[in-house]
C-alpha cells in the first residue's frame, strides 16, 4: 500500500493521499511553454520527458468530521488517449480507504474540484446495475458553473455525468457551488475557475497548519514560478487570476500544496527571482 498511499499529520488531522492510478499526459505538448524554452533550459528537461502523471484523491480526517476531496475511478478503457500500455492500476480508492480503516458510510463531504472524468467518475457505484452514491450519507459539492456546462451530458446515459452528477443531484446530495464555502472545522472550498469554469480548490486549517488541495490548478511545479505558463484548454486569463490569488497566499502560510497530478506534495518560498517550489513529501 505504501507505493500509492501517503499519509501525514497536519496539525490534529490526518491525511492520506491516494493515487488511483497513473495516466499518460505528455504535458510538454498541451502547455504554452514556449518552444524556444523547452530547447535550451535544462530544469526544462523534465517537463519535455514527463508523459505519466498520477491521479490523486485526498482524505482529511478531522477531529469532528471527513473530507474526501475528488473521488476517482481509474476508468481508462472509455478514455484510451490516457492508458499507459501493459499498466497495472493499484486497487480503488474505496479499497484503498477500506485498509485505511475509513468506510464509505463515514465520509461526510466529498468536494469535487471540478468537471473532468478522473475527478469524479467514483462518486457513484453500480448496484445491481443501478447506479447509486458511493458515499451514502456524504455531501456532496460542484462548482455551480460546471454543472450548467455539462447541461447535454446529464441528459446522455452514455456519459459520465449521467451516472454521476445526475444520481447525486436526483438523490438531494449535489450542492452546487457560487464562490466560496465554509464547511467549518478549518475546511474550506475556494472558487479557482480557470481549468474549468467552475474548478474550485479546498484548504484545510488545523491547529496551525495549512493544506491545500489544487485540483488541476497546475499541472507541473514548474507552473508557479510562471504561473502564465499552462495547459492549452485553460481560460488563461482567468486561471492565472486564480493562481496570483493562491501564491501569495500560500507563501505567508508556509502551506503544503498538493495538485491531483503533480507526484509530490510541495511547499512555495520567495525567492530573490520570484517564486520557488520545494518538494516535501
Amino acid at each position: 500500500m505504501a507505493a500509492f498511499v501517503r499519509s501525514l499529520q497536519l496539525g490534529k488531522a490526518k491525511v492520506s493521499i491516494i493515487n488511483i492510478g497513473d495516466i499518460y499526459l505528455p504535458l510538454a505538448e498541451y502547455m504554452n511553454v514556449p518552444k524556444t524554452e523547452l530547447a535550451i533550459r535544462d530544469d526544462l528537461r523534465e517537463l519535455a520527458e514527463q508523459t505519466r502523471i498520477p491521479i490523486h484523491c485526498i482524505f482529511f480526517q478531522l477531529s469532528q468530521t471527513s473530507v474526501l476531496v475528488d473521488a476517482g475511478v481509474y476508468e481508462v478503457k472509455t478514455e484510451p488517449e490516457y492508458a499507459i500500455p501493459d499498466y497495472e492500476p493499484p486497487p480503488s480508492l474505496v479499497d484503498r480507504l477500506i485498509e485505511l480503516g475509513i468506510q464509505p458510510e463515514k465520509v461526510e463531504h466529498v468536494v469535487i474540484t471540478h468537471r473532468h472524468w478522473d475527478h469524479f467518475n467514483g462518486t457513484t457505484c453500480d448496484d445491481g446495475g443501478e447506479y447509486v452514491p458511493q458515499f451514502p450519507n456524504a455531501r456532496y459539492y460542484l462548482g455551480r458553473a460546471d454543472w450548467e456546462r455539462a447541461a447535454t451530458a446529464l441528459q446522455d446515459p452514455q456519459s459520465f455525468e449521467y451516472r454521476t452528477l445526475r444520481v447525486l443531484h436526483n438523490h438531494g446530495m449535489l450542492e452546487l457551488i457560487d464562490g466560496n464555502r465554509d464547511l467549518g472545522h478549518g475546511v474550506q472550498i475556494l472558487a479557482a475557475p480557470g481549468e474549468t469554469p467552475g474548478h474550485q480548490i479546498v484548504r484545510v486549517h488545523s491547529d496551525g497548519e495549512t493544506f491545500y488541495c489544487l485540483g488541476d490548478m497546475y499541472h507541473h511545479p514548474v507552473e508557479f514560478a510562471h504561473p502564465e505558463w499552462m495547459v492549452s484548454w485553460a481560460a488563461s486569463e482567468t486561471n492565472l487570476v486564480s493562481r496570483q490569488a493562491l501564491l501569495k497566499t500560500a507563501i505567508n502560510e508556509r502551506a503544503l500544496l498538493l495538485a491531483a497530478h503533480i507526484p509530490a506534495i510541495g511547499r512555495l518560498q520567495a525567492i530573490s527571482s520570484g517564486i520557488a517550489w520545494e518538494n516535501v513529501l
